[in-house]
């Protein structure tokens, strides 16, 4: 048994010799030395390779977009506005459920009168005031009066405490060119596109956070950033994405090159969309191209 497996063993090892003969002349051209253990090494080394580049070419270029259960970024994008959408009604759920609580404790007599007594946030800060006054300087109280006299006009006090008033953006063109085709909601174009110069800059229409980088193969590499006031802008057919997800950018820092990515594009031009609270807004009504 023994002998058997050794000689197996040097059976593969043993090598053979391939010629390669002119039919003419029958000179020998080219001279191989082979073993049965070359050729499996050389055939498993080859399948290693095939099935890495396969698998890079899934999952590093739009070809990933045909794996069965992967999104494609319309879809990512689609999935971070529900995500935003189910925080905000939750967090709406939960003040109402406190607020339905607080009803019902009052219909049911739970509420001590203490507490109804005295509901008025302003009636409090008057005797809060008061009980200041009584033990204030005549000086204390001059100041006083001075300080409310001159701030009685300022609309910033009226303001309740700790509300945060809506930030305003203003957004800038991302490039320089010219818009060849207009946003248009009825027929599905929820954008506008700009031709521009090859290789020109794209810039950021204003700050924000990038939550998207991705290639399709219909609109090329894509990248979207989250601004505030619940506004986000994605800029597709890129040449070159500049920017990572997560990484904070100004309004009008550089974020990726003007190309002629994805099938649907035609010539070097970028397409932007704006969107805010889920829905499409058109560029040109917010910005100045």
């Amino acid at each position: 048994m023994a002998e058997h497996k050794a000689k197996n063993k040097r059976s593969i090892h043993h090598k053979y010799r391939i010629s390669f003969i002119n039919e003419e002349t029958f000179d020998e051209v080219r001279r191989v030395r082979l073993s049965v253990f070359n050729v499996m090494m050389f055939v498993l080394v080859s399948l290693l390779i095939s099935i890495g580049i396969v698998v890079a070419l899934i999952f590093y270029t739009p070809l990933r977009e045909y794996v069965p259960g992967y999104p494609d970024s319309e879809t990512q994008a689609m999935l971070i506005r529900n995500s935003e959408r189910v925080d905000s009604l939750m967090v709406k759920m939960e003040q109402e459920k406190l607020y339905w609580d607080g009803v019902r404790r009052i219909l049911q007599g739970e509420v001590s009168n203490e507490v109804l007594e005295d509901t008025s946030a302003a009636h409090k800060k008057e005797l809060i005031i008061e009980q200041e006054l009584l033990n204030a300087s005549q000086e204390e109280i001059e100041f006083r009066s001075q300080v409310e006299e001159e701030e009685q006009y300022n609309l910033g006090l009226l303001e309740k405490a700790g509300e945060k008033k809506p930030e305003k953006i203003v957004f800038f063109s991302p490039v320089k060119g010219m818009i060849t085709d207009r946003f248009d909601a009825k027929n599905g174009h929820l954008a506008v596109d700009i031709a521009t110069a090859p290789k020109a800059h794209i810039l950021a229409v204003a700050g924000g956070t990038v939550i998207l980088v991705d290639q399709s193969i219909t609109t090329g590499n894509i990248i979207s950033i989250q601004h505030n006031n619940n506004s986000i802008s994605t800029y597709r057919h890129a040449s070159k994405i500049l920017k990572k997800v997560g990484d904070k950018v100004k309004a009008g820092e550089v974020i990726g090159i003007v190309g002629n990515t994805g099938t649907l594009s035609t010539g070097d031009h970028l397409h932007l969309e704006i969107w805010r609270d889920g829905e499409a807004i058109d560029p040109e009504s917010l910005i100045v191209f």
